[in-house]
């Protein structure tokens, strides 16, 4: 789509072996409720949003081992949205976020992932074209079963979702924990569920809340604490300090 159409997609099944099976020109508006959309190229991608497109369901892949589920884009000044409440997107790059083409200047994008399934990394492009502080991704839930690496250009706020490794803590606010299930996922969220491990981070900056180790140690009950940096802090055990 382009021009300032408005493309809305109730179901179907959309295929391409060279392209995308779904792009979206800037200007351009899609809704998509269900469906299936299958690309076999690298280069491409099952939808491809230069635009502003929302997904609330359907199966989304690419055949092609390097290819994109999900490219989110943003080019020639303009500003790009992406919104996923559901779905389940399947590829080597279940997302895939640039800013800027050839031939072309650098926009802004804002990509918001309420819910679905990732099979395959979250990631942006790691040169060339890559994003920059203007840019954002929020995620509030879904189930990640891959990598997730977006760097720390772009502003990044996690606040929920289970995950196949631990997020950066530079993704989540301070307000957020982040721990690690019996069954070995990681969650973030405002609490602790029973049975899992809260990761905390030390550092030089204040993430989940402590702002120091013995802070930490004194309320972590029966909570794994994992350091994430180097840390230069003398530990007595004593009172305040569980053991």
């Amino acid at each position: 789509t382009g021009n300032g159409a408005t493309l809305r997609i109730e179901s179907g099944t959309f295929t391409s072996e060279g392209s995308n099976a779904v792009k979206n020109d800037p200007n351009g508006k899609i809704v998509i409720k269900d469906g299936t959309f299958s690309s076999a190229s690298s280069s491409n991608a099952a939808v491809f949003n230069w635009a502003e497109v929302t997904i609330n369901g359907g199966t989304f892949i690419n055949r092609e081992k390097s290819g994109k589920a999900l490219f989110v884009g943003a080019c020639n000044g303009d500003h790009n949205t992406t919104v996923v409440t559901g779905g389940t997107f399947e590829a080597g790059s279940a997302v895939y976020m640039q800013n800027g083409d050839v031939d072309a200047t650098k926009g802004t994008f804002e990509l918001t992932i309420e819910n679905g399934t990732f099979k395959g990394a979250v990631e942006t492009v790691n040169q060339g074209f890559n994003v920059t502080e203007d840019d954002k991704i929020t995620v509030t839930g879904g189930t990640f079963e891959d990598k997730v690496a977006v760097g720390r250009t772009l502003q990044a706020a996690f606040s929920g979702g289970e995950y196949a490794q631990a997020l950066d803590p530079e993704w989540y606010a301070a307000d957020i924990v982040q721990y690690k299930t019996e069954d070995g996922k990681y969650g973030i969220g405002e609490t602790v569920p029973d049975g899992a491990d809260a990761l905390v981070v030390i550092d030089n900056t204040y993430h989940n809340g402590y702002t120091s180790l013995t802070e930490a140690l004194a309320s972590a009950k029966s909570y794994t604490l994992t350091l994430y940096a180097e840390i230069n802090e003398q530990i007595v055990a004593g009172e305040g300090v569980n053991k």
